[in-house]
């Protein structure tokens, strides 16, 4: 599965990635998460100033 936002990145890569830089492999998915959650805000604030710029 290749993600849309690293085009030609596997996503098996970008977890991989996650578990090689988590302490023994663990809290990976807390790191995933809270990566994710800080893309979507950005976004989101992104969005809105476009949005009150028009």
């Amino acid at each position: 599965m290749t993600d849309r936002f690293l085009p030609g990145v596997p996503a098996e890569q970008v977890e991989a990635w996650f578990k090689f830089k988590a302490k023994d492999g663990r809290g990976y998915q807390t790191d995933i998460n809270r990566a994710l959650r800080e893309h979507v805000q950005r976004v989101e604030k992104e969005k809105s100033e476009i949005n009150s710029q028009a």
